[in-house]
């Protein structure tokens, strides 16, 4: 009886030990997470800001019509050119999502040095299924380094690692 103890223990000490660790690890996802496009110059505009501030994110590029089949939290870019509110509507619409936490990143032009006329927020996002707003501003198709895309890379960080 005493060797059988003797020869367990180590292994429960391990086991106890293992799980010690991981529930004070940090989680971080090691993965891939998906991103929507909802139009073709989103993906060039978001990563020429994930190059800035996200190098270590991995996305799988996605187009707004395709159903995507995942439990990760999702990011969705829109470009807008006109309206904010209409753009942002077009860009939802016919989205098909269910059961994820969406993050919607709003890509606008703006001249870098000054603040942008408009800025999305919860409040003026219509649509239940979205759960996070954030505003990346670029110029001539490359974003660029200001208190308001470092906060946007620092939000969608938050975002993607919290809900993983």
């Amino acid at each position: 009886m005493f060797v059988v103890i003797i020869s367990i223990t180590p292994w429960i000490c391990a086991f106890i030990a293992y799980v010690v660790y991981k529930r004070c690890k940090k989680p971080r996802y090691k993965g891939t997470f998906d991103c929507i496009e909802t139009s073709p110059v989103c993906q060039k505009y978001f990563g020429s800001f994930q190059v800035l501030f996200l190098k270590d994110l991995k996305l799988v590029w996605h187009r707004k019509d395709q159903r995507i089949e995942t439990k990760c939290p999702i990011i969705i870019t829109c470009f807008t050119m006109s309206r904010l509110s209409d753009d942002v509507t077009a860009a939802l619409e016919g989205l098909e999502v269910a059961g994820n936490s969406l993050m919607l990143v709003v890509l606008q032009n703006c001249l870098q040095g000054r603040k942008p006329s408009r800025m999305a927020t919860m409040k003026t996002i219509s649509d239940t299924r979205i759960n996070a707003v954030v505003n990346v501003l670029v110029w001539e198709g490359e974003a660029y380094s200001c208190e308001i895309n470092k906060m946007a890379a620092c939000d969608i960080k938050t975002f993607l690692f919290s809900k993983t």
